[in-house]
């Protein structure tokens, strides 16, 4: 299913605009560039997620991962069980 499109106005200065013109084809132009916004709509949101998340994991709450190998160990047990694979709630 086709994702419904709006029209919007957009302004780019003059060289990004020739140079948006020389390597993309006409008809590619508006998939380019909203791709292009998405993809830096979606750092900021990762960005924001991060600064918000700051501070929130401190080492002394978690004695059992403190080295990599505590990790790798954590990880391997979480995907050693099938339940991770499921939505919670489901059998």
């Amino acid at each position: 299913m086709e994702e419904e499109t709006v029209r919007t106005t957009v302004v780019f200065p003059k060289r990004t605009a020739e140079l948006l013109r020389e390597h993309i084809p006409a008809r590619k132009r508006s998939s380019f560039i909203a791709a292009a916004v998405l993809e830096k709509l979606m750092e900021g949101v990762f960005r924001k997620g991060r600064e918000e998340s700051f501070g929130a994991w401190r080492d002394e709450d978690h004695p059992d991962l403190q080295t990599a190998e505590d990790m790798e160990r954590y990880i391997a047990a979480l995907r050693s069980n099938e339940d991770w694979r499921r939505p919670s709630g489901e059998g």
